[in-house]
C-alpha cells in the first residue's frame, strides 16, 4: 500500500507489545502504522509522554490527578486504601524501557495454565532472545535468587538493534513502520466481521484523521482498549465481556539503606555499573507473594535496596471499566469509569503481605526516610489485566492467539488478554504473547523457533 493513511497493519499503542509486533510485521513485509497518543522525547533515554490532560485515567488522589507517569507518593498511614484506582494503570507506552524482570505468568488456575500453555510457553524462549535476557541464575544470596532481566541493548531484528521502544520507531526502526505521534483512536469502523479502519484525532492540531488497514491491533492498555471497543459498539450488548474482570496486584514497597551484612552481600551480588537495574526474588516468600529486591544503578557510595512485594490479584467479572456513555469525538472515552465492586485480594492477605515485608526490612537494614514498608493503593503496580480476556466465545473476548471473537482482522495485545490471577511482573508474558499474535497474523503456518518448556532455568 502506498497511501500513508492506509496500512497492512494498524497498531494502536506504541509500548512494548505494539512496537514489538510492528517490527515483526514490518520484517515480514507488511507496511505498519503505529498510532500513539504520546510525544517523542530525545532527552535522556528514548521515551514518550502523554501530556494532554484529557488522556488521564485514574482518580483525584491526595489533591492531584495521577495519569500515565507516577508522581511522588505522599506520606500517610501504612494502608492508603484500595477503594479507588490511584494511577492510570498504564506506564505511558514507549516510556517503558525494556528493562523488566522476566517472570513467567502466574498459573494458579486451570484457566491460567491453559492460556500459558497455548499462548505463552511456545514463545518464552524467543522472547528471552529478543529482550536480551541477562542477569539470572547464579547462587542464592541471603535467601534471594537473582533474576533474569531484559537488557537495555534491546532486540536484534532485521539486522538492526533497538535500545528501547522509541528507538525501534525512530532512526533504527524499519522503513516499513510509520508512527503517528500525538494521535488518539476514537472509534473503529466495522462492517460485519471486519474492521475497516480507525477514526482518530491529532491532539496537536485537533484534526480528525481516518485510517484504513487490513488488520487492526489494539496494543494500548487494559483501560483504553475496552474503552475504544465500547465506543465502537463492541461490548457486552454484543456478547463480549469487554471491560470486565479488571484487576491489578496489590503492592507493598520499602527502600532500605545498605548497612547490614545481609544487605551488603545482596547489593554486591546484584549491583552493576551502567543503567540496568538488577533484581532478585526471595525464594521462601509465602504462597501468592512475589518478593523482589531491586538494586538500581545508582552511585556506589550511597547504595540502597528497593523492595517490592506483590500479592496475587484476582480478576472478578463485576470489576469493570465502562466507557459506554462517553463521547469519543470529544475524547470523552478517556474519562471512562473504573468500578471496583470486589476486592482483588482479601484484607487478611494484604495484612500478611505488609507484615512479611516489615519482617524482611528488619533483617536487611533501616528503611530510608519516607520509605518505611507501606501498602499502596491498587493501581500503583501499573500491571492491570483481564479486561479483554482470552477465553471461549461468551466468556472471553479473544481466542488464544489474540484475535477478537467474531472478527477476521481485529487483535488484542498486552495484559488485557490475561485471564487468570497474577502477582508476577508481566513483561515477559506480554512479549511472549505478542510474538504469538504477530506470527499468527503474518504467517499462521509458522511455529516458534524453540520448543515449549526449554527456556533457561533462570526464568521463574
Amino acid at each position: 500500500m502506498t497511501d500513508p493513511l492506509a496500512a497492512d497493519a494498524l497498531v494502536i499503542g506504541g509500548g512494548l507489545s505494539g512496537t514489538l509486533v510492528a517490527t515483526i510485521l514490518a520484517g515480514k513485509g507488511l507496511y505498519t502504522i503505529i498510532l500513539d497518543s504520546g510525544i517523542s522525547r530525545s532527552d535522556g533515554p528514548g521515551r514518550h509522554l502523554s501530556r494532554d490532560p484529557r488522556l488521564r485515567f485514574g482518580t483525584e488522589a491526595h489533591g492531584q490527578w495521577v495519569g500515565a507517569a507516577l508522581s511522588a507518593l505522599p506520606q500517610g498511614p501504612d494502608n492508603l486504601g484500595h477503594g479507588q484506582i490511584r494511577v492510570g494503570l498504564t506506564r505511558g507506552g514507549a516510556s517503558v524501557l525494556w528493562t523488566g524482570i522476566l517472570h513467567h505468568l502466574d498459573t494458579p488456575t486451570e484457566e491460567a495454565r491453559s492460556f500459558a500453555r497455548t499462548s505463552l510457553e511456545p514463545w518464552y524462549d524467543q522472547a528471552g532472545v529478543l529482550l536480551r535476557a541477562g542477569g539470572g541464575g547464579g547462587p542464592s544470596v541471603g535467601g534471594f535468587q537473582p533474576l533474569a532481566m531484559a537488557g537495555m541493548a534491546g532486540a536484534a531484528l532485521d539486522g538492526g538493534t533497538v535500545t528501547d521502544p522509541l528507538s525501534l520507531l525512530s532512526d533504527q526502526g524499519s522503513p516499513r513502520i510509520s508512527c503517528l505521534w500525538s494521535h488518539v483512536a476514537t472509534r473503529l469502523r466495522c462492517r460485519s466481521s471486519r474492521v475497516l479502519g480507525v477514526e482518530a484525532i491529532d491532539l496537536s492540531t485537533g484534526q480528525k484523521v481516518s485510517l484504513s488497514a487490513e488488520h487492526v491491533i489494539l496494543a494500548n492498555d487494559p483501560l483504553r482498549g475496552p474503552a475504544l471497543l465500547q465506543a465502537s459498539g463492541i461490548g457486552r450488548e454484543a456478547g463480549f465481556p469487554v471491560g470486565a474482570y479488571l484487576a491489578d496486584h496489590p503492592l507493598a514497597i520499602a527502600r532500605v539503606a545498605v548497612q547490614t551484612d545481609r544487605a551488603r552481600e545482596l547489593h554486591a551480588a546484584l549491583w552493576r555499573p551502567g543503567r540496568i537495574p538488577r533484581a532478585a526474588r526471595l525464594s521462601d516468600a509465602p504462597e501468592g507473594i512475589h518478593a523482589l529486591a531491586l538494586v538500581p544503578p545508582g552511585p556506589a557510595e550511597a547504595p540502597t535496596l528497593h523492595l517490592y512485594w506483590y500479592l496475587t490479584g484476582h480478576p472478578w467479572e463485576d470489576n469493570t471499566v465502562d466507557a459506554s456513555g462517553a463521547d469519543p469525538e470529544g475524547l470523552g472515552l478517556f474519562q471512562a469509569r473504573v468500578s471496583l465492586r470486589r476486592p482483588v485480594a482479601e484484607a487478611t492477605a494484604e495484612e500478611a503481605l505488609l507484615a512479611h515485608l516489615k519482617e524482611t526490612v528488619e533483617t536487611l537494614g533501616p528503611p530510608l526516610p519516607g520509605w518505611r514498608p507501606r501498602l499502596y493503593p491498587l493501581g500503583t503496580a501499573a500491571h492491570p489485566f483481564g479486561t479483554l480476556r482470552a477465553g471461549a466465545p461468551g466468556s472471553g473476548v479473544t481466542d488464544p492467539e489474540g484475535r477478537v471473537h467474531g472478527f477476521d482482522n481485529l487483535w488484542v495485545l498486552g495484559t488485557a488478554r490475561f485471564p487468570g490471577p497474577n502477582a508476577a511482573n508481566p513483561m515477559f508474558a506480554v512479549a511472549s504473547a505478542a510474538l504469538g499474535s504477530a506470527t499468527a497474523l503474518a504467517d499462521p503456518s509458522s511455529r516458534p523457533l524453540t520448543a515449549p518448556g526449554s527456556g533457561p532455568a533462570s526464568y521463574p
